[in-house]
C-alpha cells in the first residue's frame, strides 16, 4: 500500500519537472549566449576586497584600540571572578566556624544526655 503512494508521488513529480522543463526550453534558448570573460577567482577576490576596504568601519579600524578594548574586558572579567571567589571563600569560612562551633556545643550536650547529667555543671580537673 505504502510502496503504491510512493510509486505515484515519484512518478507524478517527475512528471511535473518535466513539464515545467518542456515549458522553460524556449525561454532558456532565446537568451544571448554569454561574450563575457570565464569567471576568475582573483577577479571575485579583488573586487571584494575593494569593497570591504570601502566600508566606514574598516577605514576607521584601529588594531592598537580593538586590543585596549578587549584587555580591558578581559581585566573587568578577572576582577568579578576574583570578586565572586572571595566571596565564596568567606562564606565557607564562616560556614566551617559555624560547623565548628556547634560540633564542640553538640559534643557536650550530648555528653550530658548520656549521663544524665541535664542542669548539673561539669568540672574539668
Amino acid at each position: 500500500m505504502y510502496e503504491a503512494i510512493a510509486k505515484i508521488i515519484l512518478f507524478s513529480s517527475t512528471f511535473g519537472m518535466g513539464i515545467i522543463l518542456v515549458k522553460k526550453i524556449p525561454i532558456l534558448a532565446s537568451l544571448p549566449e554569454q561574450t563575457e570573460k570565464p569567471f576568475s577567482l582573483k577577479i571575485l577576490f579583488l573586487d571584494t576586497e575593494e569593497k570591504i576596504k570601502n566600508f566606514h568601519f574598516v577605514k576607521s579600524f584601529s588594531l592598537e584600540k580593538f586590543l585596549q578594548k578587549l584587555l580591558l574586558k578581559f581585566k573587568f572579567l578577572a576582577l568579578k571572578t576574583d570578586e565572586l571567589t572571595s566571596k565564596w571563600i568567606i562564606t565557607l569560612h564562616s560556614r566551617s566556624i559555624k560547623r565548628k562551633n556547634n560540633l564542640s556545643d553538640d559534643y557536650w550536650i550530648k555528653i550530658k544526655k548520656k549521663k544524665g547529667l541535664k542542669g548539673k555543671k561539669i568540672t574539668v580537673k
